[in-house]
């Protein structure tokens, strides 16, 4: 049983999204600042919903608690680190929003900057050392407990509703990016 599968399926969207909306931040001039701000907006929806809501959910409550658990050979360290840097990208995620409540520019692009750097080490820490410990160390019992809090969680938020939100979301970004490289 993989239980951290979905978990990098899901950092396939979240760095996706990422990456798509660096590039979107830095070209202020090229979007109109309402499209500009309303994007954004959607951005920190997406890290608001489907990342902290719902992907650090599943980490923070069931998957690093099942790490520590004693007995669990591993990685406590390594979950203390992880969720000061969930605490960093929410941080980041504050200046973000400032940003966008005071029609801001570099505040936003500060913000979207911090966020996907605290982010993408992040991911990298737990797809290369985390996740394979998770699956390493944790019994089938307790991946079979987690398995089915993932699935609780994933009904309570709507999986299937929330990855179309955000796929789409994701695809809108793609546009916006071909228009603004034409507009050059």
């Amino acid at each position: 049983m993989n239980i951290t599968q979905e978990l990098v399926i899901e950092h396939q969207l979240i760095l996706t999204i990422n990456q798509h909306i660096l590039v979107v931040s830095l070209q202020p001039n090229q979007i109109s600042n309402d499209e500009y701000f309303a994007v954004m907006e959607q951005y920190v929806s997406f890290v608001d919903h489907f990342i902290d809501d719902y992907h650090h959910v599943k980490e923070e409550e069931f998957l690093f608690q099942a790490l520590e658990l004693p007995g669990i050979i591993g990685p406590h360290l390594l979950i203390a680190e992880m969720l000061v840097e969930h605490e960093l990208s929410r941080q980041a995620l504050q200046l973000i929003k400032q940003g966008i409540a005071y029609k801001n520019y570099d505040e936003v692009i500060q913000g979207v900057d911090k966020y996907i750097q605290v982010m993408s080490g992040h991911i990298s820490k737990e797809e290369n050392i985390l996740y394979p410990l998770a699956e390493k160390y944790l019994n089938n019992s307790i991946k079979l407990r987690i398995s089915q809090f993932y699935e609780d969680i994933e009904k309570s938020k709507q999986k299937s509703l929330l990855w179309k939100n955000y796929v789409n979301f994701s695809e809108r970004l793609i546009l916006l990016l071909r228009e603004v490289c034409t507009i050059h």
